[in-house]
């Protein structure tokens, strides 16, 4: 790095404070503290360690992490604005809002519109399916829905609001006055983004092996590997709520912080036992030194877990992994509420793929099981617990629950087809993952299912471990604007045609409570 990348990081702040900048002895990474710590405190360089730090703030729900970082960014003359939907209809490029800064791209962060506040404080839900493979394995690091806690500031050369010193200070202030955290042990590692044509440096805020902040510095426009000058310079920061709330309430996992009562819940609907606590502690701790593009990493773990806690590799494996699947249901239920309620039509192509995705991996999960294919149940369940956080969940719950009935009868139906599709797949000799990518898109077959049908047949083939995360990549770029108008069509077509009551749902629009038919929800109350 040079002296005038370095000096993007060197801040006043830092200096007042008496933070060191120092080179993680594990990867490398600059980062700068006030502790004794030898590495950036983030995994894999360590293990989880912020279950054992002295954090002040009583335990927080993800409702209360949420309304106390809008709070805190209110009381300091932020504006807040509500959320946009999930599902990315303004842009031309994206089906899923992938993260906060999407709310105002391309136009705002153009320059061509000018921001609804400034600065503004929101807690974005976004969705994103690249880790969908990896939800549950590590226990809470990956999961496919998030709030992401963002405040936004926009520069403009004749209006300044604040830059990187005003937002490390903000972010201090916020964990450690706020949340409790002893500031020896707030880390705020060097990174670089880049995305969407815009570039800048940007601080990964850690906390015990916890990485629970992101903050951006846009002011580069890059091209073909060179950087220019933005004339207009944005704060583009990322706060993970649920990551809060598990900071405060050291659960065992993620998902125990993030979904409470639901955790037992799910695991006595879906008929699994929950891991002994010590065994999940343990499992939690270590997890970080989980690297998904290396799978034999998870074998290593569930061995370390088993030497720690003296149990047998079995017993580790057989409760880890059982309730791997029941975490992934629950993140993914989760997701499939969040998408059905802004109105996603599950279909062949565009948002409604990837909807469709979401939800046939979560009933192979289901299958995987044992457990009774009642998705139905689980979705209602969901809805009880988060409809007052996304109110329209329950605005919207007839549509939901009669889409997931209607998906599941599909999926019955697929299932049905194994057998003879495994026959026909057999008789070719050798089959691929490729052949089995081909399967699942095709006709929804899950590969997993199918390749255990497979082996009956003597054919053995390995599913790849990132295959709905590789799949979900190449469907989750929207085609250009006329392609996906046609593709919506597409859809609504496809759905009216299959829905055998030819039903229609009421659903609340900007002229009042009107009757449509399922394809008015594909264009987000507007027609094709």
């Amino acid at each position: 790095m040079s002296n005038a990348q370095e000096n993007e990081y060197r801040l006043d702040f830092f200096k007042d404070r008496g933070y060191a900048r120092k080179l993680c002895t594990s990867c490398g990474t600059p980062f700068w503290t006030k502790g004794e710590n030898q590495t950036c405190a983030d995994v894999p360089c360590t293990e989880y360690y912020f279950f054992d730090l002295p954090i002040s703030s009583h335990k927080l729900s993800v409702r209360e992490a949420r309304r106390k970082f809008i709070s805190f960014f209110a009381s300091r003359g932020h504006t807040p604005i509500p959320p946009k939907p999930v599902l990315a209809r303004w842009r031309e490029d994206l089906y899923l809002t992938i993260a906060s800064i999407v709310d105002f791209q391309p136009h705002v962060t153009s320059g061509i519109a000018p921001p609804p506040a400034n600065p503004l404080v929101v807690s974005q839900p976004c969705i994103r399916l690249d880790d969908i493979d990896n939800v549950g394995v590590t226990f809470g690091r990956h999961l496919t829905t998030f709030e992401m806690a963002a405040h936004h500031a926009f520069n403009y050369p004749d209006k300044f609001i604040y830059w990187k010193e005003d937002t490390v200070r903000l972010a201090k202030e916020f964990f450690v006055e706020e949340i409790g955290v002893p500031e020896e042990f707030l880390n705020f590692k060097e990174s670089w983004w880049e995305g969407g044509g815009n570039a800048g440096p940007c601080f990964e805020v850690t906390v015990g092996g916890l990485e629970v902040a992101t903050l951006v510095f846009m002011q580069y426009s890059a091209r073909d590997g060179k950087y220019e000058p933005l004339q207009l310079k944005i704060v583009d920061t990322g706060y993970g709520v649920e990551r809060i709330a598990w900071l405060t309430q050291k659960s065992p996992t993620a998902f125990h912080a993030i979904y409470g009562d639901l955790v037992p819940t799910f695991f006595r609907k879906l008929g699994v036992q929950e891991p002994e606590e010590e065994v999940l502690r343990t499992a939690s701790v270590l997890a970080g030194r989980i690297d998904p593009d290396h799978w034999e990493t998870v074998k290593r773990h569930r061995e370390e877990v088993a030497r720690r806690t003296g149990r047998s590799l079995k017993l580790v494996e057989d409760q880890l992994n059982d309730a791997a699947k029941v975490f992934q249901v629950l993140d993914h239920t989760k997701t499939l509420t969040l998408m059905l309620g802004d109105g996603m039509v599950p279909s062949n192509s565009g948002e409604g793929y990837l909807g469709r995705l979401v939800l046939r991996r979560a009933l192979k999960v289901m299958k995987l099981l044992g457990a009774e294919p009642n998705l139905t149940d689980l979705i209602r369940t969901q809805i009880g617990f988060w409809g007052d956080d996304f109110p329209q969940m329950k605005r919207n719950i007839r549509y939901i629950l009669e889409v997931v009935e209607d998906e599941q009868r599909k999926f019955q139906e697929i299932l049905n087809k194994v057998p003879s599709l495994a026959l026909s797949l057999s008789k070719r000799g050798k089959v691929t993952s490729d052949d089995l990518a081909a399967t699942y898109d095709s006709h929804g077959v899950p590969p997993d299912l199918l390749s255990s049908e497979l082996r009956k047949y003597g054919v053995v083939v390995n599913v790849p471990e990132n295959f709905y995360a590789v799949v979900a990549r190449r469907h989750q770029a929207a085609p250009l604007k006329g392609e996906r108008k046609r593709d919506c069509q597409r859809n609504c077509s496809s759905w009216w045609k299959d829905c055998q009551r030819q039903r229609r749902c009421s659903i609340k629009t900007s002229i009042g409570e009107k009757w449509r038919p399922w394809c008015w929800r594909q264009t987000g109350g507007m027609w094709c």
